[in-house]
């Protein structure tokens, strides 16, 4: 190493010694300062992370009852700015604006965190942890949320949760290297906040995501959910003389499979197939929505990855057939066995099979009919905002009023009500479907 480089190195150690100082200096004064002071302890909080899920779950919650409020660090380009309550970048004193650094990776921060523990009563958040996520006091922060009685509630979204070398599927391992390379590099810390996480938490929902992860208290599919307005009543599918709109929304190809998909369409098209294939890639939610609404007959999730995310969602709430991977037994059987992933109308679709299923649902107007007409059902059932409600509505009764709700069994096909009332039956089995 030259002499220049060392001298940089040096640079730095010492730049991050200061600011991880003054960090320190900045979490011990607003502890201090909420020990003498009368704190509101009302709100329900979800962040940091930007996540769209944060906020139809508050939407969802705005008549329950409790005052809930969404603070982020940033939104992605993919949704409006208005989407979330509060920015902790907004919440910055202008006297402490002057350098732009020390703006977002410590006042921001700092202020995100002292809103919440002087206001919290529950926090909604990942295994990115708090405001301090990307510091190495991420777990002072989380502990004087539970010194001052505030609950922690933990779902993962990706990023936050996924130690590569945990991953037992090794195609998915694959796709996650090829779309975030650079997670990879995080294992350390990531399986240190899980760990913590799975200790100190009070609640762990997550759905399929589970590699690696020891504990969770409640076992839906899929924890997300939707806003009412978005569901539509009905869809009306063309016939198979018409062209077929084929949709597919990757955020990143190499995770989605996007490469079998577009190769699939191709050979269908030289076969003689009329499609018309629409690749949504970079665009707004609210763009995608709307080609979803108004042209797709077929939406193609993932084909790696084993569950299902939110675009399958949004394809389902619009009355449009979903295909996405539901093949992996070594996952997926406890959501079949515990929860209510049986009832799930979405075609289980690999890259293997992908071009056959396509075919499938062109030539049968009555699969894609019917597949479209459950996911509406499903959605309303599952992902809905009765949905976010009934969920935690039980969750936060467990926290805050101390009664046994028996969260591991919420959506157990034998033991809940909520399950086995209108139970959706589909014309498939363990998702595919067997003429």
């Amino acid at each position: 190493m030259s002499f220049s480089k060392i001298v940089i190195l040096i640079y730095k150690m010492i730049k991050r010694g200061i600011k991880n100082l003054l960090i320190l200096c900045l979490l011990v004064l607003g502890f201090f300062s909420l020990l003498f002071r009368k704190r509101r302890k009302k709100k329900v909080f979800f962040g940091p992370v930007p996540m769209i899920q944060y906020a139809y779950w508050k939407k969802s919650l705005i008549d329950s009852g409790f005052e809930v409020e969404t603070i982020v660090y940033d939104h992605y380009k993919i949704h409006p700015k208005e989407t979330f309550d509060k920015y902790t970048i907004d919440m910055v004193p202008k006297i402490f604006r002057f350098n732009k650094t020390l703006k977002l990776k410590l006042f921001a921060p700092f202020y995100g965190f002292y809103y919440v523990a002087n206001n919290g009563l529950i926090f909604n958040t990942s295994f990115y942890g708090g405001f301090f996520g990307e510091t190495i006091f991420w777990k002072v922060e989380l502990l004087i949320y539970k010194f001052f009685g505030i609950k922690i509630l933990v779902s993962g979204y990706g990023g936050d949760f996924y130690a590569y070398s945990k991953v037992l599927d090794k195609s998915l391992t694959h796709a996650l290297l090829s779309s975030y390379p650079n997670i990879s590099k995080k294992e350390n810390i990531i399986n240190k906040k899980i760990n913590f996480l799975v200790k100190k938490s009070d609640i762990i929902l997550n759905g399929v995501q589970v590699d690696g992860l020891g504990r969770w208290d409640v076992l839906p599919v899929n924890m997300i959910t939707i806003p009412d307005n978005m569901i539509l009543e009905k869809k009306k599918h063309k016939n198979i003389t018409d062209e077929i709109v084929v949709v597919h929304a990757p955020n990143h190809r190499g995770f989605k499979g996007s490469e079998f998909i577009i190769d699939s369409v191709e050979k269908l098209i030289n076969e003689g197939f009329k499609i018309n294939f629409i690749l949504l890639e970079g665009y707004e939610n609210k763009e995608v929505i709307k080609v979803l609404k108004e042209k797709a007959d077929i939406l193609v999730e993932q084909l790696i990855f084993s569950g299902y995310a939110l675009n399958a969602i949004e394809g389902m709430s619009l009355g449009i057939p979903v295909l996405s991977n539901l093949s992996n037994n070594q996952y997926l059987e406890p959501f079949r066995r515990y929860s209510y992933l049986s009832e799930c109308p979405i075609l289980s679709t690999t890259p293997e099979n992908l071009k056959n299923n396509i075919k499938l649902l062109i030539q049968n107007t009555q699969l894609r009919n019917e597949l479209g007409k459950l996911g509406i059902q499903y959605v309303k059932k599952y992902h809905s905002e009765s949905t976010a409600k009934f969920m935690f509505g039980k969750i936060y009764n467990q926290l805050i009023n101390k009664v046994d709700e028996d969260l591991i069994n919420m959506f157990h096909p034998l033991k809940s009500d909520f399950v086995k009332n209108n139970y959706i039956n589909t014309p498939l089995s363990q998702n595919r479907y067997n003429e």
